[in-house]
């Protein structure tokens, strides 16, 4: 509306919020996760996958509705070419972070790209090892995306609770994203991977499938590394 923004000057959830509902709020999101800190670049790695509820970009019905009722929702379906413009940067950028030191990175990702319709041996391999737990004594936690070990919230806790704590919400999304590409295929939703001209198009980006290698983590790392 001709209303200048100043995103320097302005917190992370405010920006989001001043965006939301706008299509150029992909474009935003993607600048999160090239040029932001850890936690920074997992907002927008989380912010991307609300928008691809649709394989082609699209906000989840409910959102759509409640957007409107606040009077935000300006997104059309003439706007798909805007979808259709990012998503192979975003693509390729996210399968960086499937590599990524941090299983909260590896495991947010995979959900991204799954609500994104991907569902390769890759994305499928990162939900599945996360969201059984499989050797989350290695995990390398940090506390991206979580309060910080100084808030209210893990008052009276251990350390070992709140390691055990940031498991579980690890857990969690690497279920939730293996949800999504059940649901997907239960409704028989188009999935990038399987057509034929989405499979050229991931292949364009250069994106070859890797062993997992989960050595990076060291098996002794302390709690007081958390």
């Amino acid at each position: 509306k001709g209303i200048p923004i100043d995103f320097d000057k302005m917190e992370l959830e405010s920006r989001e919020h001043t965006m939301r509902g706008d299509v150029r709020q992909i474009e935003f999101y993607y600048k999160f996760i090239t040029n932001g800190t850890k936690s920074t670049q997992r907002l927008g790695i989380y912010g991307i996958s609300k928008w691809w509820y649709k394989p082609k970009g699209g906000l989840s019905p409910e959102d759509v509705k409640w957007y409107k009722m606040a009077g935000q929702y300006t997104v059309t379906d003439a706007d798909s070419s805007y979808f259709n413009k990012y998503k192979p940067i975003i693509i390729k950028k996210l399968y960086e972070f499937l590599d990524d030191e941090y299983p909260t990175m590896q495991v947010t990702t995979a959900r991204t790209l799954a609500y994104m319709g991907i569902s390769d041996s890759l994305v499928i391999d990162k939900l599945e090892y996360y969201s059984n737990g499989t050797n989350s004594y290695q995990w390398n936690m940090g506390n991206i995306g979580y309060p910080d070990k100084s808030s209210i919230y893990w008052e009276g806790k251990t350390e070992k609770e709140i390691r055990n704590d940031y498991i579980q919400a690890i857990v969690k999304i690497g279920k939730s994203g293996l949800l999504i590409l059940e649901k997907r295929n239960n409704n028989k939703s188009k999935i990038i991977m399987e057509s034929e001209d989405n499979e050229k198009e991931i292949n364009e980006l250069n994106l070859n499938n890797r062993d997992l290698d989960w050595d990076y983590v060291s098996s002794n790392l302390p709690l007081s590394n958390i």
